[in-house]
């Protein structure tokens, strides 16, 4: 996989205010838009400079997927990795303006650029060597020999969500640090697991469907992966899998994954019986939300699961009012 801590230029330990300030830096000297009058092939390069940017700031400059990846998680970074861009392709230019239709042998159909010859590999290098001279050259020109030319100038901050959203953050960083500190502790993972848990249910709660939402929704797979990681250490524990298959549910539906959806659902119910009554009204409650979230919606059988909360607790009990509130939600 890619170093992207050598992409942002930061080394391994680096905290997450140098992490933000690099990826700042970086992204406006490789900014496309300020390399007016340079060639096509210096602009490309410096887009895909961008586009690698983009991608390690996406995983490092975010603490729970930066767990992940010094982990070593693949797959999770993976899915999380932005969409990379599309191939480039050399579009022929139009036939002369005028009267006549195209010729009816133009072809409009773009092509694609094929595998580069040993000369264009050379000019290719040559152009990534140069790259970053010419842009220090700009710049230093642009900004009037390197003052910079108004505090407007000023890299910015980047601007973080709202503590409400975030207060799962540094509890997670320490919730990992302790799994790698002591990787045999059912403890460790399993608080691991419900940091992350947290962090998405909180968003999921305030913010659904939201950008924030999307982004966050592969910790519901990262809180399933340490759930899984307690339960070898001690299969019989019916609560940590209780919520590993809720966790793997809430994926599945935010994913439209349904494989993922139905046997997370079904893992569930397998340990329902066995769940301790003190811990049996959050038990329902996710599994009414994995019912009602499915696709198709098994409306009927959340209600009802819903419903068996309000007789184990006490009508102000805030399971029996969440309960009640999600029951006249779905009969709407």
């Amino acid at each position: 996989m890619v170093d992207f801590y050598a992409v942002l230029q930061v080394p391994r330990d680096a905290d997450q205010a140098s992490i933000d300030a690099a990826y700042q830096r970086l992204r406006v000297a490789y900014d496309p838009s300020r390399l007016q009058g340079v060639s096509d092939e210096l602009r490309d390069l410096a887009s895909e400079r961008g586009t690698a940017l983009d991608q390690a700031y996406a995983i490092v400059g975010d603490p729970t997927m930066r767990a992940a990846y010094d982990a070593g998680i693949t797959d999770v970074v993976e899915r999380a990795l932005p969409v990379a861009v599309e191939p480039s392709y050399d579009y022929r230019p139009l036939p002369a303006a005028g009267r006549q239709e195209r010729p009816s042998e133009f072809d409009a159909t773009p092509i694609r650029k094929g595998r580069m010859t040993a000369g264009e590999r050379q000019i290719s290098l040559v152009l990534a060597i140069a790259l970053p001279l010419a842009i220090v050259l700009l710049t230093f020109i642009i900004t009037d020999g390197g003052k910079r030319v108004a505090e407007g100038n000023d890299v910015q901050p980047v601007v973080r969500e709202a503590a409400v959203t975030d207060q799962f953050e540094q509890p997670i960083i320490d919730a990992r640090a302790a799994t790698v500190a002591n990787a045999t502790s059912i403890e460790a993972w399993v608080e691991y697991g419900n940091q992350l848990y947290n962090s998405v249910q909180i968003v999921r709660e305030q913010q659904p469907g939201s950008p924030l939402y999307q982004s966050r929704i592969v910790r519901w797979q990262l809180a399933a992966d340490a759930y899984a990681k307690a339960l070898s250490f001690d299969p019989s524990n019916v609560v940590v899998e209780a919520d590993l298959g809720a966790s793997r549910c809430f994926y599945g539906n935010g994913t439209n994954n349904q494989g993922e959806s139905t046997a997370g659902l079904q893992q569930i119910r397998k340990v329902l019986p066995q769940i301790p009554d003190s811990e049996q009204p959050r038990v329902l409650l996710n599994l009414g939300f994995c019912l009602a979230e499915s696709t198709p919606r098994q409306t009927e059988e959340a209600i009802a699961t819903w419903q068996k909360i309000t007789t184990l607790v006490a009508s102000d009990s805030p399971f029996a009012i969440q309960a009640t509130q999600l029951i006249a939600l779905l009969k709407k």
